[in-house]
């Protein structure tokens, strides 16, 4: 059996944890081979790949894309409820103001600055507006 190497393991961790870090919106589109991290052929089978980000080359394992998925789309459904770009309501350097400090680009955030909130008061009052709808 061949000798594991932690500390070149541990680097390889380190180095995608730094790329994971630089990077401002991940796109984790690119299923990869969980022990290679080579491409895996368009048509085959992705369910227990690894997946890695299209801007920043990090990694993730499949539950961690999941999760980071749903947690951007909570806040995009948060920023979208909570600010319509259409007011015309910025401040000289081009933020929104808000619950969020958000600079918009083409209808999408390019910057977001949040509050201390927890959010809980917002997300009760998105799921009542839905309810109602």
């Amino acid at each position: 059996m061949a000798a594991v190497n932690v500390d070149k393991i541990m680097e390889e961790v380190r180095a995608n944890h730094a790329l994971l870090d630089s990077c401002a919106a991940h796109d984790f589109s690119i299923p990869i081979n969980r022990l290679s991290k080579q491409p895996i052929e368009p048509g085959m089978p992705t369910h227990f790949c690894d997946w890695k980000c299209s801007k920043c080359g990090g990694w993730v394992d499949h539950p961690r894309k999941s999760w980071y998925e749903k947690g951007m789309a909570v806040a995009m459904a948060r920023l979208h409820w909570l600010h319509d770009c259409s007011t015309g309501q910025f401040d000289p350097q081009g933020y929104e103001w808000g619950i969020y400090r958000i600079k918009w680009e083409n209808g999408k955030p390019v910057d977001v600055q949040c509050t201390l909130s927890d959010f809980t008061d917002l997300d009760a009052e998105m799921r009542r507006e839905k309810g109602a709808a």
